[in-house]
């Protein structure tokens, strides 16, 4: 059984599942739940030494938007996610876009975790993006 994430491996993206601590949904989105959190203290302060990849990030404002994959999402559509996933790595931190913060791929359900922005819709924004790509 094929998906897109067998070929990503854990890197500095990764942050393991018990370090989030999800507060409440906020959406749904193409492939499942989009979700208000928080990151563990050791995770947020690793975040400051990586500002290339945390800038907006502080100790009072450290809530982030977590993607979760849904259980039953087919294999095309995590290989969307993946793609995903693949290409907010590439991009990496712009100051235009939302940044990816990190992602949590090695059990499922698979997440993505992002910068939580208070006044963007970030299921609409990626809907966007999508259909470019």
């Amino acid at each position: 059984h094929h998906n897109g994430c067998d070929k990503l491996s854990a890197d500095k993206w990764e942050i393991f599942p018990q370090d989030i601590i999800i507060d409440r949904k906020i959406g749904e989105g193409a492939f499942g739940t989009v979700y208000i959190a928080k990151l563990n203290s050791s995770v947020s302060s690793n975040v400051k030494i990586m500002k290339h990849k945390f800038h907006g990030i502080t100790e009072n404002n450290s809530n982030v938007a977590v993607k979760l994959v849904k259980d039953n999402a087919d294999p095309s559509e995590l290989d969307d996610f993946c793609e995903e996933m693949k290409l907010m790595k590439d991009i990496g931190y712009h100051k235009n876009i939302v940044s990816l913060i990190g992602c949590s791929t090695i059990k499922k359900p698979l997440c993505l975790i992002v910068e939580y922005m208070e006044h963007g819709d970030l299921l609409n924004f990626l809907r966007k993006r999508r259909n470019k790509v």
